[in-house]
């Protein structure tokens, strides 16, 4: 398993127990959880389960080459610091914004937010598109690599 996967899994299920404990803080505190409902949600949804597609297809999709392998870990690095970086602005962002009520460096956190994150898909994506493909043995023997290819 690549380093890249590893670190992002692990990454994965840190946002998943941070975001398990913002929704006990929110049902304990309700006027706290006005401030944290997306939070929470941000962390399960891309903090865990996207985080964990990412790094599983990374390490499991088709390579790219026998040289080239699953294409630049740098990229998937950028990929990765991009994903938790702009889930961690929102962390911070979207309770400020909601607490302060509106305004100035909350609604920038948001937007480097939106934007770190937006790239970081972006990046994925590109990394990703050459791999989404029949494996070489389907594509060799005229097969669609899907068992049957019905």
């Amino acid at each position: 398993m690549p380093t890249v996967t590893q670190w992002m899994i692990k990454a994965g299920m840190v946002h998943l127990v941070l975001a398990l404990m913002l929704r006990v803080v929110s049902a304990v505190w309700p006027e706290v959880g006005a401030a944290l409902g997306a939070v929470w949600w941000h962390g399960v949804v891309v903090g865990w389960l996207t985080q964990l597609i990412f790094a599983v297809a990374w390490w499991m999709f088709p390579t790219v080459s026998r040289e080239a392998r699953r294409g630049s870990e740098g990229w998937m690095w950028a990929s990765g610091v991009g994903l938790n970086g702009g889930l961690l602005l929102r962390m911070v962002g979207e309770p400020g914004l909601a607490w302060s009520g509106g305004g100035g460096l909350w609604t920038a956190l948001l937007w480097a937010s939106a934007v770190a994150q937006v790239v970081s898909v972006g990046i994925w994506i590109v990394l990703m598109w050459p791999r989404v493909r029949a494996p070489r043995s389907a594509v060799r023997s005229g097969g669609t690599g899907s068992g049957g290819g019905r």
